[in-house]
């Protein structure tokens, strides 16, 4: 059992620590009145608390004087207009600055360096508030309810009510909803949409939310946003202004031009499966290009490549910018087509014959798959690295050699003849 701490032990010990007994020694775990040497206020800690490291409950801030409080207060340029009620009351008083009451916690001020809200612009003069959303066009039909809760006012121009926030009007981020067309009356939505040429077939669903609607000019199903069409410029009708394709249209123009569907129709920008009256070869257009007068069958085409004629897949590689080409050409365009490459710094691997111009392209394409989906190697330069074109297939030569892609040409043609 350790031996009793005697008085004169104590008594040195808290001298130590800057305080200065008021009373005999009680013992270690009970309030020994004391004066500090710091604050030079008297205080009642426990000797097991001081010799635990603890402070001074004042100079550490867990003991308030009230007084001490005020001044600290005051030193903040805030007047306290009650008593001191504690650390985790608000505490009421004037700003000796701007002249306007606030309630601020004394901790906050003691630690933090907390001062006047409205001085700091952290608070919001309810008086200054309204002038704002007057501004802005709103007159306020409740008392300031706070920086962030909606707030019930009436708009100068339509004189509709609503409950934008102090907040995102005071830094220009919100109108009236219902002059931006984001909120919108039922009835008056309807009317609209009648005048773009729409006949509403469902009620109204909110502004962002499509609306299902008939087309008066084309007939046709479609379902806009309100908000697109009121605020954004959107046309009402998707078919209309041609960023939609009807699938019974679509086939109907595609036969016009001497091709016939054999597949339903998809999309605009992806492959359409038909085959030309004119040749009867099996071609896959898409129908955006035939649509904007690029023809769509490459085997009658007058320029390119002639796809019936015998042709040659050949592979390249460019040291400096690090990469692999693969291509085709026929008797015609490959020599020219290589020599062109061959000028821009590329270096001829290998070329083989093969019998057609489609079958070279089937090959080349089931390569490039191959590359594309099992290596996960996506074209490797860019449009304006290939002036001449075919950067679409390039590949990164530090992730596949030669050798590799020659081996899967190769391959591929065998498959090929033996369909």
């Amino acid at each position: 059992m350790p031996a009793k701490r005697s008085e004169e032990e104590a008594r040195a010990f808290f001298i130590s620590k800057g305080l200065t007994p008021l009373e005999p020694y009680p013992g270690q775990s009970k309030p020994w009145k004391s004066k500090c040497k710091n604050c030079k206020q008297v205080v009642s800690p426990h000797f097991s608390s001081i010799k635990a490291g603890r402070r001074c409950g004042v100079c550490s801030g867990k003991v308030v004087i009230p007084e001490l409080a005020i001044e600290v207060m005051r030193k903040a340029f805030l007047e306290p207009l009650v008593p001191y009620a504690g650390t985790k009351t608000a505490w009421k008083c004037k700003c000796l600055e701007c002249g306007h009451i606030v309630h601020t916690y004394y901790s906050d001020v003691l630690h933090r360096g907390a001062r006047c809200g409205y001085c700091q612009k952290k608070a919001v003069d309810p008086k200054e508030a309204v002038g704002v959303m007057r501004a802005a066009g709103f007159i306020p039909q409740v008392p300031y309810p706070g920086a962030t809760t909606g707030w019930r006012s009436k708009c100068k121009v339509c004189k509709r009510e609503s409950f934008p926030a102090y907040t995102w009007v005071k830094w220009g981020k919100t109108g009236c909803i219902y002059c931006k067309k984001l909120l919108v009356v039922p009835s008056e939505a309807e009317d609209f949409m009648r005048k773009n040429n729409l006949e509403p077939l469902v009620a109204y669903p909110g502004a962002r939310a499509a609306w299902k609607c008939r087309c008066t000019k084309c007939g046709r199903i479609v379902a806009p946003q309100y908000s697109a069409i009121a605020t954004s410029g959107q046309g009402p009708c998707k078919y209309c202004s041609r960023k939609a394709v009807d699938p019974v249209s679509a086939k109907k123009f595609m036969i016009s031009k001497g091709l016939i569907p054999l597949e339903p129709y998809s999309r605009s920008d992806g492959p359409w499966k038909c085959r030309c009256k004119k040749c009867k070869n099996v071609v896959t257009p898409t129908y955006i290009s035939v649509f904007r007068g690029q023809g769509g069958c490459k085997f009658c085409a007058t320029s390119g490549i002639d796809y019936q004629a015998p042709a040659f897949i050949y592979l390249m590689t460019h040291k400096k910018h690090g990469a692999h080409k693969i291509g085709i050409g026929t008797d015609k365009t490959v020599d020219n087509r290589i020599r062109s490459h061959e000028r821009a710094g590329w270096e001829s691997y290998r070329s083989i014959p093969v019998a057609s111009a489609i079958e070279a392209e089937a090959v080349e394409f089931a390569v490039l798959s191959w590359i594309r989906n099992d290596w996960g190697l996506p074209p490797y330069l860019s449009k304006r690295e290939m002036a001449r074109g075919g950067y679409t297939e390039t590949i990164e030569a530090a992730e596949i050699d030669l050798q590799t892609i020659w081996r899967r040409v190769l391959l591929e043609k065998r498959r090929s003849e033996r369909k």
